[in-house]
C-alpha cells in the first residue's frame, strides 16, 4: 500500500509538472545542433532525439560515399550527444524547480 502511495505521490507531482512547466523545460522545443570534425556536415535534433535537418555542404559531398558517410555520422554522434546533455541538464534544473532530489537534484541525471 505504501508503495502505492509513493508511486501516485511521484506520478503527481510529474503530472502536475508537465502541465505547469515553461516551454524551455519540453524535449520537443529544444533542437540541437551537431557538426562533423571539419564542419562541412550538419545534423539539428530535437531534445527527444528526433532529427529536424541535415545539411551537407558541396565541398563534404565531393570527398565521395563513404567519407561523406562518416562526416554525416559524426554530426549525427556529436548531435545526439549534446541533445542527452542538453536535456539532463534541464531535467536537473526541473527536479530543482520541483524540490525533488535535495540540492544537488539527486535524481542522477
Amino acid at each position: 500500500m505504501i508503495f502505492f502511495f509513493i508511486v501516485f505521490f511521484i506520478f503527481s507531482r510529474f503530472r502536475f509538472a508537465q502541465v505547469s512547466l515553461p516551454l524551455p523545460f519540453q524535449n520537443h522545443s529544444a533542437e540541437f545542433e551537431g557538426y562533423s570534425s571539419d564542419e562541412t556536415v550538419r545534423v539539428v535534433m530535437t531534445g527527444a532525439q528526433e532529427p529536424r535537418s541535415v545539411d551537407i555542404t558541396e565541398e563534404a559531398h565531393s570527398q565521395g560515399a563513404e567519407k561523406l558517410s562518416e562526416l554525416v555520422n559524426e554530426a549525427m554522434k556529436d548531435a545526439h550527444f549534446k541533445s542527452v546533455e542538453g536535456m539532463k541538464a534541464r531535467m536537473k534544473e526541473m527536479a530543482q524547480t520541483l524540490g525533488l532530489g535535495g540540492p544537488g537534484g539527486g535524481l542522477g541525471v
